[in-house]
């Protein structure tokens, strides 16, 4: 089974407005909702779609639904579904719940140049021209669809189930959303969390101490401190942030989930969106992530990660469609790293992928202009004034 994925066997999704998907990056999505079933684990065990689902995969079929996962192995880059493979032991053949992943509604701080309204509330209130996605019926739905009690407790039920071992989450910002702490303290009431795992990731803007002592009360934690760059770099990218305030929350985070509960494994990763705004920040990010390893204390069961992953929904921005010469240059700069340096040696592999399958043209030109003046217009930050020198690969098609 050549195309084999084990999601639609063991994990449940619920996306940004309380739909069920097969993953976070399933394109379709199912069309029925938490406040449309009665018992969640029953809907995801029995229903029409996800049975066809896994079905397509036994009979080693392509699923349209999956093609983001086609897309990035055919350029050669690891994707949601190989890495999940690589740690699976045999493959099910059956529904057998052992994750689930929520995103709890959209409340977010931010509005990063490469996010949409989808999962920021600061986005849809901009309303940037290319989103048309804010516009949607769906989006009717309040901001946080976790928000309401009752579903609350349809997700609290699902979780509670003795087979289910891990929740992963998101946002929006999970730590300026209530619901992520209240649907945390009514589940420790009914269940031990001490042999769960909880995995969530965060912009790392604020330091929650209240939304802290809810995890700690996890066995094994995974944070995911989603970073795109370090000073001006990240002040682009991540529109309504702060490096400084950031960076001070990020380490303070670190050094908290170094020293929680010494007998259970604490995991940080640094995750990052490979685009034109970052090719250049290989070198930046490799130091920030060094920090973050940095005095933490030695008994402590606390280990690091880099994650890299490709921009989505923005074409021009996306690696393939960076001007070959940028790629070159960045590529230089960082061939020659070692395996050890883990956020160098991904870079490197992305990097080689955008050269090998480089797309750069009048269209993606085109796409980056136009969002740049957007940017400088209502932000007043723009690329061209980070990398002046990199306007000469646009300028040909600046009309």
């Amino acid at each position: 089974m050549i195309n084999y994925c084990v999601y639609p066997f063991r994990h449940i999704s619920i996306n940004v407005l309380g739909y069920f998907q097969a993953c976070c990056v399933d394109t379709e999505g199912f069309q029925t909702r938490v406040q449309d079933v009665e018992d969640i684990y029953e809907w995801w065990e029995t229903n029409q779609e996800s049975k066809n689902l896994r079905q397509d995969f036994l009979t080693d079929q392509k699923p349209s639904r999956c093609r983001n996962c086609w897309q990035q192995e055919a350029q050669g880059l690891p994707s949601m579904r190989t890495k999940n493979l690589e740690h699976l032991s045999k493959k099910l053949t059956s529904p057998q719940l052992f994750d689930v992943e929520i995103t709890g509604g959209r409340l977010c701080n931010l509005a990063c140049k490469m996010c949409g309204p989808t999962p920021s509330t600061l986005i849809a209130k901009e309303s940037r021209p290319w989103n048309n996605s804010n516009n949607h019926p769906k989006f009717k739905d309040s901001y946080n669809w976790l928000d309401d009690s009752v579903q609350q407790e349809k997700v609290v039920e699902l979780l509670s189930r003795p087979e289910c071992r891990v929740l992963y989450f998101t946002g929006g910002e999970p730590q300026i959303m209530p619901c992520y702490q209240e649907l945390l303290n009514k589940w420790s009431t009914v269940d031990d969390l001490s042999k769960k795992k909880i995995h969530f990731n965060t912009n790392s803007t604020v330091f929650n101490q209240d939304f802290w002592s809810q995890v700690a009360k996890f066995g094994d934690k995974i944070v995911d401190l989603s970073i795109d760059g370090v000073g001006d770099a990240y002040d682009y990218l991540r529109l309504g942030g702060s490096w400084s305030k950031t960076q001070q929350a990020a380490l303070q985070t670190a050094n908290y989930i170094s020293s929680i509960d010494q007998t259970s494994i604490n995991w940080l990763s640094l995750v990052s969106v490979f685009q034109l705004g970052n090719i250049d920040q290989a070198l930046p990010l490799q130091q920030f992530y060094e920090l973050l390893n940095v005095d933490r204390h030695i008994d402590a069961k606390y280990f690091t990660d880099f994650i890299l992953l490709p921009v989505t929904d923005n074409p021009g921005y996306s690696a393939q469609q960076i001007p070959v010469p940028i790629l070159e240059q960045e590529y230089a700069k960082i061939k020659d790293c070692s395996a050890d340096q883990i956020v160098l040696a991904k870079f490197k592999q992305f990097i080689e992928s955008a050269l090998e399958h480089n797309q750069f043209g009048p269209s993606s030109a085109d796409d980056v202009l136009k969002k740049e003046k957007y940017f400088a217009r209502v932000h007043n930050k723009s690329l061209f004034d980070r990398k002046p020198e990199w306007y000469r690969y646009y300028k040909p098609y600046d009309q």
